[in-house]
């Protein structure tokens, strides 16, 4: 009886340690940071690869157990293309193992996008499908995304990315 409760114990404090960094009223601050290879195949100009980063601080606020909402300003640069984004987003925290997450969210955004001197209005939509956080501590996290569905519309061109580790995105939280 006494390995038991003593099991149940140890179990109690693990999941009070795990689940510390993600109660309601938590704020964080962090960001990511993407590098990655698109190839764009157009009919009359032929296949051409594009060589894309971005860089995108973020703030955010826990409204729920497990329930986060955030701010970005993204900025990303390709072949000439300049782009800044303010995207809300969502996530949810899905527990795998111990300081482990599956963080799958949602971002609808807006900017502008620049390219060869023209400026432009832009509507952005990304879903990450395969994004995993770990936290060695509970006022630090990191974390990475594998797996994005992507959608851009600008000047009657729309533009749908499904990313599958061809442009992975590391991440960094601090937690207070």
């Amino acid at each position: 009886m006494k390995k038991f409760f003593s099991l149940c114990l140890c179990l109690f404090m693990a999941c009070s340690l795990s689940v510390n960094a993600q109660d309601k009223g938590d704020f964080y601050v962090g960001g990511n940071l993407k590098f990655g290879l698109t190839a764009v195949d157009m009919p009359v100009l032929g296949s051409e690869t594009a060589t894309h980063f971005g860089i995108a601080p973020e703030v955010g606020y826990f409204v729920a157990y497990k329930f986060k909402i955030g701010l970005g300003i993204s900025y990303d640069y390709a072949s000439e293309t300049h782009q800044m984004t303010f995207m809300p987003n969502i996530a949810y925290y899905v527990p795998i193992v111990k300081n482990l997450y599956y963080v799958p969210g949602l971002a609808i955004g807006g900017g502008f996008i620049t390219s060869e001197g023209n400026s432009e209005g832009l509507f952005t939509m990304s879903l990450k499908l395969a994004s995993l956080e770990y936290r060695p501590t509970s006022k630090f996290a990191f974390g990475v995304s594998l797996v994005n569905l992507d959608y851009s519309r600008y000047s009657e061109i729309n533009q749908v990315d499904f990313g599958i580790l061809s442009s992975p995105t590391v991440s960094f939280k601090y937690f207070f």
